[in-house]
């Protein structure tokens, strides 16, 4: 996103959605929703702050044109209409906005606007919740997709809480997932190999209370239409109550806890089944970790973690003769002890280390994205909301980096999406 719209979203943002704005406009224009739905190659609908999604779904596509026009005999004018939508949709020839709030007399309103024209749009006001009614026909349909044509920078994400940050990153980055990586949100150690296992996956990566299911993380799982639930934290970051409540729900619960991160990275590396591919990463020294979640998740390459001297054997074990190792970090992360150990099953062994964790991960980015047009830039102060942002980078082909100061890794800043997590 680049500055300018930055600054016209923020403009916009101060103004109230289900306000109206008095325009110079023609009178009654002819609008015949049906066809307009009808003809279009696309129909996409979403918050007009939030992520858009594509409706892959003619029948109901064709519903929710019946239900839009029905609204049509309650035409308001063709003079006033809403400054801001709260929710919109997007078909070829024209952009249906909708008011999620009353106004005037307990009304919803609805402004059709005609792409060939700026003065040329009906707005209808009713006083049937217009939103809730098309939710309730799109929530129905597995065929949502993301729409990555239209801005889909979640809104306020940097002063979210982890677990409605990592719901803001789902919701901006799938339609809908049969598929969810569930992991503790206070646990970097549980988070260190999600992304492997989001990418394996092709999965959004989720965090939960210990304790308790927030409902946030709820609603995300209902919006996903989500069926299986891959988590990946022991009882003492995630609870057998949390667990049980889950399956009590109908989700399928695959539980790759282990009994500390080397067993569970071993147990997602064994289920993963990869090419004899994997990335190293430290278990103890672990900031350089976040810079290479989005590439594991695009490669679909496992994780394994080990000690700073010597690799564990749950994960040495797992790794055959012959593989091949991309290794992260310097030698205060991974000592030559470890080396030794892999060249016994004639490994070959490519790394990447800088002097610091932010030349670390500068130099991840240079050498594995070298046409890199933009890049999601996060501080290094909440290492788990840095690994879930991983499945957003990939989506919006913007690498991660950790950066010491702002602006400090590159001065293209114009493409660049910048969240400083709190």
């Amino acid at each position: 996103m680049t500055k300018k719209k930055i600054v016209a979203s923020v403009l916009a943002a101060t103004i109230s959605a289900s306000s109206l704005a008095v325009v110079n406009a023609a009178d009654k224009v002819d609008i015949d929703i049906n066809k307009e739905v009808k003809d279009s190659k696309s129909f996409v609908f979403g918050d007009f702050f939030g992520p858009k999604y594509n409706l892959n779904d003619k029948a109901l596509q064709d519903k929710l044109a019946g239900l839009l026009d029905s609204i049509k005999l309650d035409y308001y004018n063709s003079e006033t209409r809403i400054k801001t939508y709260d929710f919109i949709i997007y078909v070829d020839g024209c952009e249906i906005g909708i008011s999620k709030k009353t106004s005037g007399g307990d009304y919803y309103y609805m402004t059709i606007s005609k792409k060939d024209g700026p003065h040329n749009f009906n707005t209808y006001r009713t006083r049937v919740n217009l939103y809730s009614e098309i939710m309730k026909i799109v929530n129905s349909s597995n065929h949502v997709s993301i729409n990555l044509e239209k801005p889909n920078i979640p809104d306020r994400l940097e002063k979210a809480g982890p677990i409605e940050m990592s719901v803001k990153i789902s919701e901006a980055s799938f339609g809908r997932n049969e598929n969810v990586v569930l992991v503790g949100k206070d646990s970097i150690p549980d988070a260190l190999c999600s992304a492997s296992m989001a990418g394996h996956l092709y999965a959004p990566i989720l965090l939960s209370d210990r304790d308790r299911l927030d409902e946030g993380l709820l609603a995300e799982l209902n919006r996903l239409h989500a069926k299986n639930i891959y988590i990946l934290s022991g009882e003492m970051v995630i609870s057998k109550n949390v667990k049980d409540d889950l399956r009590a729900k109908g989700y399928k619960i695959y539980d790759f806890s282990g009994q500390d991160r080397y067993e569970t990275s071993a147990n997602i590396a064994s289920f993963m089944r990869s090419d004899k591919s994997y990335i190293l990463a430290g278990g103890d020294h672990y900031y350089d970790t976040p810079s290479i979640s989005s590439y594991a998740f695009e490669k679909k390459l496992p994780i394994l973690l080990t000690r700073k001297n010597t690799m564990p054997n749950v994960t040495y074990n797992v790794v055959d003769p012959g593989s091949s190792i991309l290794a992260i970090g310097g030698d205060n992360t991974i000592a030559s002890g470890v080396y030794s150990q892999l060249a016994k099953k004639n490994v070959r062994i490519n790394r990447i280390a800088g002097k610091d964790r932010f030349d670390t991960s500068a130099r991840i980015v240079k050498t594995l994205y070298p046409n890199a047009k933009s890049y999601i830039c996060l501080s290094d102060k909440y290492l788990v909301k840095d690994i879930v942002t991983s499945v957003m980078s990939v989506k919006y082909q913007s690498p991660l980096v950790l950066e010491k100061t702002p602006y400090s890794f590159t001065e293209n800043r114009e493409n660049n999406l910048y969240l400083v997590f709190k």
